[in-house]
C-alpha cells in the first residue's frame, strides 16, 4: 500500500493540470513543491511581462491620442507603482489562492525538495514517501550561456527584470527570441536604450522567416538597436558600466551599458531529483517521454517544460492534464501536438500555429501561400496600425500553417488553429463571412489569396 496513488512534483501549470485530472479519477493525490505555487508563469514570466506590455501599450495609446483630438498632458511611467500593481495581480493569481484550491480538492501539499530513492519512493527532507505513480512537472528556468566574465560581472534574467528597483538607462539583451524581443520592446518604450544581440542571422529564428524579418524592421522602428549574426565574446566591468565585446562577421567591438540581461532560452529543472535511482532517462531536450508522457520508468510520467519540447504555459497545461489522466487511469491517451498556437507579445504581436513556409516546402507537396497586409484592412486604417501581415501556408487545399504579425495577432491565430484542427478546406475558410471592419478580415482575405494562387474553385451560391 502506497502513501498516495499519485504524487505530482512541481506546482506550476503542468502540475496543477495533472492534479485536477488525477483527482477527477478519484486518485489519492499529493503535490510536492519547495517554492511558490503557480510556477514561473503567474509569478515570474507570463503574467508580470504581460502587465508591462499593457503599460507600454497604454503609453502608445496616450501618445497617439492627439490625432483623435484627445489631449493628454503629463503622462509618464511610474515604475515603482507598476511593479506594485504587478505584485498585486500576481498575489491574486498565485500564492494563498492556489493553496486554497489544493485544500478544496483534497490534495495534500508536501513542502520540500524531493530526491528519488526508487521508482515508487522519494526522500523529502528525511521523510520517505511512496506513490503508485509519480508525475514530474518541475518546469524550467532561464538558460545561462557560458560567456567569460558574465557570472563575475553580474546580469539579470526575465525573473529579476520583473522586480527591478530602478530601471537602467541602457540595457544589453543577450538573445533575440520571444523573451528577449518582448523585454526589448517594453523597456525601449519605457525610455531605456536597448541593444538586442542574436547569434542567428535573424530575430526570433524559430518563427517563419518572413514574419521574423518584419519583426526586426518593426523593432528597429521603435528605436531598438538590433544586432543579428552577433554573439557576445566576453563581459566585464569598466567603472559603473558593464562592457561586452561583441563579434560578428565584420569583426569585434565593445558596447558599454548599465545592465546586461540574459534571454537565451530555457532549460529543464531536473537537477537534484536523483532520477537515476528511479531509472528515468534524460533525452536531448529534457526528460524523455513516450507518446503517453510516460518516462523510461513504468510508474513515472513527465509533462510540461521539464520535457524540453515546447515552452508554452498552455501546452504545459495540456500535457499536465494528459499525464494526470494516464497516471491515474487504466486507460491511456496519446498526446496530439499537431496544432499548438503560440504568441509573442511584441509590438505588434506575433502569433503562429503549424508549419512555417520553409518547413512546408520541405515536408509537403503543392505548397501555396496566401497573404494579407494589415495596411489594406479598414480596421487597421481606422486604428492607425498599418504594420502587420496575415500569412497562411497551405498544402493543396488544407491549411498547414498560420503566421501573423500585427494588432491582435494572438486573438486571430485561433481561427487558423480551429481550421487546422478540424481539417477545414481553404475554400470554406475563405468563404466564411468576416465582419467589417475587423482585423479578422485579414484571415479571410489571406485564405482567399491562397484560393486564387492555388487555382481552387469557390463554391457557387445555390
Amino acid at each position: 500500500m502506497y502513501d498516495f496513488d499519485v504524487i505530482v512534483i512541481g506546482g506550476g501549470s503542468a502540475g496543477f493540470a495533472a492534479i485536477d485530472r488525477a483527482v477527477d479519477n478519484d486518485a489519492r493525490t499529493a503535490l510536492v513543491e519547495a517554492g511558490t505555487l503557480g510556477g514561473d508563469c503567474p509569478n515570474r514570466a507570463c503574467v508580470p511581462t504581460k502587465i508591462f506590455v499593457r503599460a507600454a501599450e497604454m503609453l502608445d495609446t496616450i501618445e497617439d491620442a492627439g490625432r483623435l483630438g484627445i489631449q493628454v498632458e503629463g503622462a509618464h511611467l511610474d515604475w515603482p507603482r507598476l511593479v506594485e500593481y504587478k505584485n498585486e495581480i500576481v498575489d491574486a493569481l498565485a500564492g494563498d489562492r492556489l493553496e486554497g484550491v489544493l485544500k478544496n480538492r483534497g490534495v495534500e501539499l508536501l513542502r520540500g525538495r524531493p530526491t528519488f530513492t526508487s521508482e515508487h519512493h522519494i526522500d523529502l527532507d528525511g521523510r520517505t514517501i511512496s506513490a503508485g505513480a509519480f508525475i514530474l512537472a518541475t518546469g524550467s528556468r532561464p538558460n545561462i550561456p557560458a560567456i567569460p566574465g558574465l557570472e563575475q560581472t553580474g546580469f539579470i534574467t526575465s525573473r529579476e527584470a520583473c522586480d527591478l528597483n530602478i530601471l537602467p538607462k541602457s540595457l544589453l539583451i543577450i538573445g533575440g527570441g520571444a523573451v528577449g524581443l518582448e523585454f526589448a520592446q517594453v523597456f525601449s518604450r519605457f525610455g531605456i536604450e536597448v541593444i538586442i544581440v542574436e547569434a542567428d542571422d535573424r530575430l526570433i529564428p524559430g518563427e517563419d522567416e518572413e514574419i521574423s524579418n518584419l519583426a526586426e524592421v518593426y523593432a528597429a522602428g521603435r528605436r531598438i538597436d538590433v544586432r543579428t549574426g552577433t554573439w557576445v565574446e566576453v563581459v566585464g566591468r569598466n567603472g559603473s558600466k558593464k562592457e561586452a565585446r561583441l563579434r560578428n562577421r565584420g569583426g569585434s567591438h565593445v558596447v558599454a551599458v548599465d545592465e546586461v540581461m540574459v534571454a537565451a532560452g530555457r532549460r529543464p529543472n531536473i537537477e537534484g531529483l536523483n532520477l537515476e535511482a528511479a531509472d528515468v532517462a534524460i533525452g536531448p531536450t529534457g526528460i524523455a517521454v513516450d507518446e503517453y508522457l510516460r518516462t523510461s520508468a513504468n510508474a513515472i510520467w513527465a509533462c510540461g517544460d521539464v520535457t524540453g519540447r515546447q515552452f508554452y504555459t498552455h501546452y504545459a497545461a495540456y500535457e499536465g492534464d494528459l499525464a494526470g489522466f494516464n497516471a491515474s487511469s487504466a486507460d491511456s491517451e496519446a498526446i496530439d501536438a499537431s496544432v499548438v498556437p503560440h504568441v509573442i507579445y511584441a509590438h505588434p504581436e506575433i502569433a503562429a500555429v503549424g508549419m512555417t513556409e520553409a518547413e512546408a516546402q520541405r515536408r509537403c507537396r503543392n505548397v501555396v501561400v496566401g497573404r494579407m497586409p494589415y495596411r489594406y484592412l479598414g480596421k487597421s486604417v481606422i486604428e492607425s496600425t498599418p504594420n502587420g501581415l496575415v500569412k497562411l501556408v497551405a498544402a493543396g487545399d488544407r491549411v498547414v500553417g498560420g503566421h501573423i504579425v500585427g494588432r491582435q495577432a494572438g486573438e486571430l491565430i485561433h481561427e487558423v488553429a480551429v481550421a487546422m484542427k478540424n481539417d477545414m478546406d481553404i475554400v470554406t475558410l475563405a468563404d466564411t463571412i468576416h465582419a467589417y471592419p475587423t482585423f479578422s478580415e485579414g484571415v479571410g482575405a489571406a485564405a482567399a489569396d491562397v484560393v486564387t494562387a492555388g487555382g481552387f474553385a469557390f463554391e457557387e451560391a445555390a
